[in-house]
């Protein structure tokens, strides 16, 4: 009889449905249970207990073990940065050489250090080791994000999302050119269908159906511009078109630029908080147009999923939303001034003859990104090391 393979699966993100790891995580998880059969078992260790209803959702995958293991409270109690890397570095290994698995993966750099178990570790972008003018990391935040390069650096394999970030991985750690394989991300089936009720839904989030909204959803950390699509939406947009703009999402830890956006809110800014996953399709669909002008993205999946929506896009004309979007959105240069910014904004929107055709161009997208082929992919890599 052939030996069960085993492998562990860092699940410290299964907790955090709103981020873009805890989404890759839990739909990479669910599709490998249903490629790798009954002859793999996988087993998520998971810091804290899973958020329904991902929970219950992978409780009925017989391959699926989930192991739940919260740090010491003491570590927690000395700082929340320090229990994190005690977890990933002590606490998460303990498990997985408990179980003796055949193999390790991680949807995320941590701080384990590759030992003797084979490891692969998914590298979204290479955001923690830029500099500060795409993210804003404590001093111990900083200690982490050295500790995560250096050992990355020792795993058997990686995976990032974009030949963009391929690249940018190359740029910091040539060396590592022959181990990182692209495995995109997938787009749930959800986005493409007729939505019901939308009326309903908006209502459900304090959102008012009879005025139209532009439609931004994601982080608010300072690679995401949010504030400057803020500033430009109330110096220049709202005297021009009769539209609201709608900001999705919400506070993740101790994010000071969401508490600001907070301050914003009212005359024609709206915060809906986070919107359930089932329900961004009806947001996409019902807005007049996506609108993102993010100076980093390793991926841009809110990007991908407005675009299986059918909706008009308008973003930053970067690297990897080129990749991601080819021909279908419109792209907006951001060395350009808030208010030659806006011209263009408003050029797209105010043109009905082009904003009609763009709408039926729309029609004619073709969703290429599932998480099927994301997990064949990755089974893929997997075999090669195991």
């Amino acid at each position: 009889m052939q030996k069960k393979l085993k492998i562990a699966i860092n699940g410290r993100f299964l907790n955090k449905p709103y981020t873009g790891i805890g989404r890759y995580s839990f739909e990479l998880i669910k599709e490998l249970s249903k490629i790798c059969g009954t002859q793999v078992e996988l087993i998520v260790i998971c810091e804290a207990q899973i958020m329904k209803p991902w929970s219950e959702v992978l409780k009925r995958f017989r391959n699926i073990q989930i192991v739940v293991k919260i740090e010491n409270r003491f570590f927690y109690l000395i700082n929340k940065g320090f229990a994190k890397t005690c977890w990933e570095a002590c606490t998460f290994y303990k498990i997985a050489r408990k179980n003796k698995v055949d193999m390790i993966f991680c949807p995320y750099p941590s701080a384990l250090k590759r030992k003797k178990i084979p490891m692969v570790v998914t590298v979204h972008d290479v955001i923690p080791w830029l500099d500060s003018q795409y993210h804003s990391a404590s001093f111990l935040g900083s200690i982490y994000n050295k500790i995560t390069l250096k050992y990355f650096k020792t795993v058997d394999r990686i995976l990032t999302v974009s030949n963009f970030s391929k690249k940018q991985i190359e740029k910091i750690a040539p060396e590592l050119k022959a181990k990182i394989s692209v495995t995109y991300n997938g787009i749930d089936d959800v986005f493409s269908q007729q939505i019901q009720n939308p009326k309903a839904i908006l209502k459900k989030y304090g959102v008012p159906s009879e005025k139209g909204f532009l439609f931004y959803y994601g982080g608010f950390d300072k690679r995401k511009n949010v504030s400057r699509l803020v500033r430009i939406y109330n110096n220049y947009l709202k005297k021009e078109i009769d539209l609201n703009l709608l900001l999705g999402g919400g506070k993740i830890l101790d994010n000071h630029l969401f508490e600001n956006m907070m301050k914003l809110e009212g005359k024609g800014i709206i915060l809906s908080g986070f919107i359930a996953e089932e329900d961004l399709p009806t947001f996409l669909q019902e807005s007049v147009a996506f609108i993102n002008l993010s100076r980093y993205e390793g991926f841009n999946l809110p990007l991908a999923e407005a675009l299986t929506a059918g909706c008009v896009s308008i973003v930053s004309n970067i690297a990897v939303n080129n990749e991601v979007g080819k021909e279908y959105p419109f792209f907006i240069n951001l060395k350009q001034s808030d208010k030659e910014i806006a011209q263009q904004i408003i050029s797209v929107l105010c043109n009905h003859k082009n904003y009609s055709e763009q709408r039926q161009k729309m029609q004619s997208y073709k969703n290429k990104f599932s998480w099927e082929n994301t997990a064949k992919n990755t089974w893929e890599v997997f075999q090669e090391v195991i």
